[in-house]
């Protein structure tokens, strides 16, 4: 247990470091403000994303709509439009 509450705090003091350095970069106006939001979204996703979300955003960025979505997932369609990717 205390091994893997210490990795814990390693990775979040990593990623909280890394936070930092990105905000630094933003405000002294060497990032854009699309850079900075990516940065920020990718450190906050990535690392607790599912195989089943990631194919949830895989359509949604290929275009398709909730109906194509619960058709290629085997979902129905009410539960892509009211459930969020993280329960399907």
């Amino acid at each position: 247990m205390k091994k893997t509450v210490l990795l814990y705090g390693v990775v979040m003091a990593v990623l909280i470091g890394l936070l930092k350095f990105v905000e630094y970069r933003f405000f002294v106006h060497d990032l854009s403000i699309e850079y900075y939001t990516g940065i920020i979204a990718i450190v906050f996703t990535a690392p607790g994303i599912s195989k089943r979300e990631y194919q949830v955003l895989d359509l949604i960025a290929q275009g398709f709509s909730n109906n194509e979505i619960a058709e290629k997932l085997f979902v129905s369609p009410s539960t892509v439009n009211s459930t969020p990717p993280t329960s399907i």
